[in-house]
C-alpha cells in the first residue's frame, strides 16, 4: 500500500483559516496529519478529532447539502426526483441522529462515524434547545426550497448527458499549485458550462464572488470553456434569492493573484517546502476573540490551554 503524503494544496477553505488563524491552520493540515491511524502520537490523535468539529451553520449546510446531492443523484441515475416529503424525513431523521451521537460525544471513540458539534465540545458554546430547533427547522425549509424551485425544474428537464459535476472534489493545476474545489453542481447548457452554488445562510458577498471565479478558473481548465462561455449561479436556498452572472477577466485575475500571493504566505512559514514540513511555532495565534470562539482546537491552543 502506497504511503500517504502530506502534500502541500490550496483551496478556498484553506486561505480562509489561514487568515483567520494561522495556529488554527497549522493544527488543521499539520498536526492533525496521521492522527486517524491506530498509533498515532496522542496530540495528533487529539487534533484530528477536533479538526471534525462543526458549528451548527456548518453542519446545518453540509446536512442540506447531502440531502440535495442526494436527491440529484437519484434523479441522474433513475430518471425521476425522490418525493420531497421523503426527502424531508430523511433529513429530519440525519439531523436527530447526528444531534444525538453529538451531544454524547461518540466523535471521540469514532470521529469519522459520528458529527461532532463544537457547541457540544465546549461549554461556554451551550446554547438553548429553542436555537437547536432554529436549526432544524431552517434545514427542513431551505430543503423544500430546492424542490419547490424553478432551478430544479430547469434541472429535471435537462438530459443527464449534459450534467458535468455532483459534489465531486476535484483539482486542477495553478501555477503548478494542485488547487481543490468542490462545485454544488454543474451542468453544461447551450452556451457552455454552468455552474450552481448552494448557500443556506447569509453570505459574504466579497467571498462568494472569489470563490465562484475560482469555479470558472477551474471550468477554464477542465472543460476548456471561456469566461464569457461560464455561467455562475448563487441559489440561497433560506430566503430564495437567486444571482446569475458570468465572470469576468477581472474575477478570474483577481483570484488567481490572490492564490498565488496566499501560497506564497503559507509556504513562507514552512521549515521545508519542498517537503510541505512544518513547526506549530511558527504559526502565530491569532488576537481574535471572534475566531477564536468559532475554532474547533480551543483544547490544546497555547491562548486557552489554562481555561480547559
Amino acid at each position: 500500500m502506497a504511503v500517504l503524503r502530506n502534500e502541500f494544496s490550496w483551496s478556498h477553505s484553506r486561505d480562509d483559516t489561514f487568515r483567520s488563524c494561522p495556529r488554527q491552520y497549522y493544527y488543521h493540515y499539520y498536526g492533525a496529519w496521521g492522527g486517524w491511524e491506530s498509533r498515532a502520537e496522542p496530540k495528533a490523535r487529539t487534533l484530528y478529532i477536533l479538526r471534525q468539529l462543526q458549528t451548527r451553520q456548518q453542519w446545518l449546510g453540509g446536512t442540506v447539502h447531502n440531502c440535495l446531492r442526494w436527491a440529484l443523484a437519484t434523479l441522474h441515475k433513475t430518471g425521476r426526483l425522490p418525493d420531497e416529503e421523503l426527502a424531508l424525513h430523511q433529513l429530519g431523521r440525519r439531523l436527530q441522529k447526528d444531534f444525538e451521537a453529538s451531544g454524547e460525544g461518540l466523535y471521540w471513540e469514532k470521529p469519522r462515524d459520528h458529527a461532532a458539534l463544537i457547541e457540544h465540545e465546549y461549554d461556554d458554546l451551550e446554547i438553548p434547545d429553542e436555537k437547536w430547533q432554529e436549526i432544524f427547522e431552517k434545514a427542513l425549509r431551505c430543503v423544500s426550497a430546492f424542490f419547490q424551485s424553478q432551478i430544479l425544474r430547469d434541472i429535471a428537464q435537462t438530459p443527464a448527458g449534459q450534467w458535468l459535476e455532483l459534489e465531486e472534489r476535484a483539482s486542477f493545476a495553478l501555477d503548478g499549485v494542485k488547487v481543490w474545489v468542490q462545485l454544488d453542481f454543474a451542468l453544461r447548457n447551450e452556451q457552455g458550462p454552468c455552474i450552481y452554488d448552494w448557500k443556506t445562510g447569509k453570505a459574504d458577498a466579497e467571498s462568494t464572488r472569489r470563490q465562484l471565479a475560482l469555479y470558472a478558473l477551474y471550468a477554464q481548465d477542465r472543460w476548456q470553456a471561456q469566461p464569457e462561455k461560464i455561467t455562475l449561479v448563487e441559489f440561497n436556498l433560506n430566503n430564495g434569492e437567486v444571482f446569475e452572472r458570468q465572470p469576468t477577466g477581472e474575477d478570474m485575475a483577481a483570484v488567481h493573484e490572490r492564490v498565488a500571493t496566499s501560497v506564497s504566505a503559507m509556504k513562507g512559514l514552512l521549515d521545508d517546502p519542498e517537503a510541505n514540513l512544518a513547526q506549530e511555532e511558527k504559526f502565530a495565534l491569532c488576537d481574535s476573540e471572534k475566531t477564536c470562539l468559532r475554532c474547533p482546537f480551543r483544547r490544546v491552543c497555547p491562548k486557552w490551554a489554562d481555561a480547559m
